[in-house]
């Protein structure tokens, strides 16, 4: 029987604080952490501040954006715990409830209320307001709740003989809610009564006030950067519907909008539809009516549109989401407006690797709240082992190295400008060394740019670079501004700026005895040497011994970053199929053993079919 999984992760509601909490489902622990220095794919550093023991067996959770202590927590019997867990007192409030049922889901606002979302019974609402403002008012000094008076009766009661799945507050306006109604769809309420909606130009009474018929009613997420769009999924189906709330009714809406709904099928209410969000497998524990295809569904608090989805299977996608164009002429104010996805990202790439995914799959996910907008987003995530680590969303500068190369095919023999005598190259065998072809080695240089254009172009590229290895928490963090400013003042600004500037960030020396003329086996042998080993323990991440996948990967990896090669390594490792080509790569088996030498994994295939070759000739087996 496999152990329960290791548990939550989420980091503070509050943007003014840099904490994040930890529920472990196996032993029934909640502890806060603070972040204390990097926050890097490998090195991420935090310090545990409060821990509460004896957690009760929980079905949902909420943390509270006003008091940093205060974390709701459901149960399957319809009582909600309210925990103190940042002094390690272990206090505890109740919630009790007119009739027992199982709580679905919990919500915190930012003006001290408490939505519960409740199963369906009969005869009584499934949806309470608790008023637990005077918990921001207690002595954060004193130990638990001695000074708080303990609750009573929820302030009201919405959703009469529903199941209400998954409920949510929006921050910029607290008194609105929204509620997903199983079978029916969301609902957004208004708790001021008669007032109205934010954005929403006639008054509607206490109850609901937009609907959206939908069967997405689980997983609720509000975006936080633009709290127009939230989104949902459903339990049954790998998709994720984003919706606009400024939907309030078709008069409002511009006619492209009204067209989508009609032409399109999308639901009204709806601004971005995902079929297939993650991916769907044969054998998906999500076939459980017990479970369901999303995880959880989170907003990026720093980059408006952009959501991460984690499946029940590990994967972790990144959607980044804009608004599909539309002419100045068609704008519609308080329209609802449609969203597309501009790009994705797998954050996880081996989640479909069973062999080393058992142990390091993602179990939960939350994105970090950045102390400045100028560090790339990040993601905080638990892994199946019980360790954290950061994901660092994909930067847009990445690609800029391969953007910034002149358009120009190499090895063409085309005329153009000579190579400089004193610039060593490693001509390919039996090649004419002439100084009439094209300057092949230009194939690894950069772009000339104008002086006024350079620093608009490559900043983003050596902002990325400056920022790489700075402490983001903690005492010692770097001021991220005042880092980025000297550096386009610094020598490896200009180095970078200067011919050849790319190239020059340079480190890595050839072998010693290393030759032009050597075979390409050779050639790749002694890179691998000068890099070294990449776990030269012999150990994997889990402290287990290397298997012949991991030592093969490893082999492949080693040269695969790059960044402190020269030049005339990288034409050697971008080319290698062509140089093994000419040493006559193709269907001499012994002759391909040589050549690919510097690879046992692939030496001992031909070496395999070699046998298998002579063996289909051997007379004593065509007699079996």
């Amino acid at each position: 029987m496999d152990r329960p999984e290791p548990g939550l992760i989420r980091w503070s509601p509050n943007a003014g604080r840099d904490l994040f909490l930890h529920i472990n489902l196996q032993h029934h622990v909640v502890q806060l952490y603070e972040p204390t220095g990097f926050a890097n794919k490998g090195n991420f550093q935090a310090r545990t501040l409060g821990k509460y023991d004896e957690l009760p067996p929980l079905t949902t959770f909420d943390w509270s954006p006003s008091v940093p202590g205060l974390v709701a927590v459901g149960t399957s019997t319809g009582v909600v715990n309210i925990l103190r867990v940042d002094d390690n007192s272990n206090a505890v409030m109740h919630l009790n409830l007119k009739m027992s049922r199982t709580c679905q889901a919990v919500a915190f606002s930012t003006a001290g209320k408490l939505a519960v979302a409740l199963d369906r019974v009969r005869s009584d609402n499934c949806l309470y307001i608790w008023d637990v403002n005077r918990l921001s008012t207690m002595d954060t000094n004193a130990s638990g709740f001695t000074s708080v008076v303990p609750f009573t009766d929820p302030i009201d009661r919405l959703e009469p003989s529903v199941s209400v799945s998954s409920v949510r507050f929006f921050e910029d306006n607290p008194n609105v809610l929204v509620a997903g109604i199983k079978g029916q769809g969301l609902r957004i309420h208004d708790l001021r009564g008669s007032a109205t909606v934010h954005l929403q130009s006639q008054k509607q009474s206490h109850s609901s006030v937009v609907h959206f018929p939908t069967k997405c009613c689980n997983n609720l997420a509000i975006d936080y950067a633009d709290q127009n769009y939230f989104a949902s999924s459903a339990l049954d189906q790998p998709g994720v519907m984003v919706w606009d709330r400024r939907a309030t009714h078709r008069q409002v809406a511009r006619p492209s909008y009204n067209d989508a709904v009609k032409d399109d099928d999308l639901p009204w209410g709806g601004a971005l539809r995902l079929e297939k969000a993650v991916r769907v497998h044969t054998q998906d524990p999500a076939q459980d009516t017990n479970t369901s295809y999303i995880r959880s569904i989170r907003f990026c608090r720093d980059k408006p549109g952009m959501l991460g989805v984690l499946s029940r299977a590990g994967q972790l996608r990144i959607l980044d989401t804009r608004h599909e164009y539309v002419e100045p002429s068609n704008q519609f104010e308080n329209s609802p407006e449609l969203l597309e996805v501009a790009r994705s990202y797998e954050m996880d790439p081996f989640y479909l690797d069973n062999t080393r995914h058992k142990h390091e799959k993602i179990v939960s996910f939350d994105w970090i709240t950045m102390p400045s907008p100028i560090a790339q987003a990040r993601m905080l995530v638990l892994r199946n082992n019980g360790n954290f680590d950061v994901l660092e969303k994909p930067s847009f500068t990445s690609e800029y190295p391969f953007k910034l190369i002149p358009w120009q095919p190499p090895h063409r023999g085309l005329e153009g400008k000579e190579t400089p005598e004193d610039l060593p190259y490693p001509w390919l065998p039996g090649e004419q060394k002439t100084h009439n072809l094209l300057e092949r080695i230009s194939y690894h240089q950069t772009m000339d740019f104008e002086i006024a254009q350079t620093q608009e172009i490559l900043g983003p590229f050596l902002t990325e670079k400056v920022l790489a290895n700075k402490q983001l928490f903690g005492p010692d963090k770097a001021n991220l501004t005042a880092v980025v400013e000297d550096a386009m003042q610094s020598d490896v600004y200009t180095d970078l700026l200067g011919p050849d500037g790319f190239n020059r960030i340079c480190n890595l020396k050839f072998p010693e005895g290393y030759s032009t003329t050597m075979p390409i086996a050779e050639k790749l042998a002694a890179l691998r040497m000068t890099v070294g080993e990449r776990s030269p323990n012999g150990l994997n991440t889990r402290g287990e011994p290397l298997g012949q996948l991991e030592r093969h990967e490893n082999l492949l990896m080693k040269l695969m970053d790059r960044s402190n090669f020269p030049r005339e390594a990288q034409v050697i490792l971008d080319h290698t199929m062509i140089f093994r080509a000419k040493e006559g790569y193709l269907f001499n088996y012994r002759r391909n053993q040589q050549v690919v030498a510097d690879d046992p994994w692939l030496k001992d295939m031909w070496a395999w079919i070699t046998g298998k070759l002579i063996l289909s000739f051997t007379p004593t087996l065509l007699s079996l």
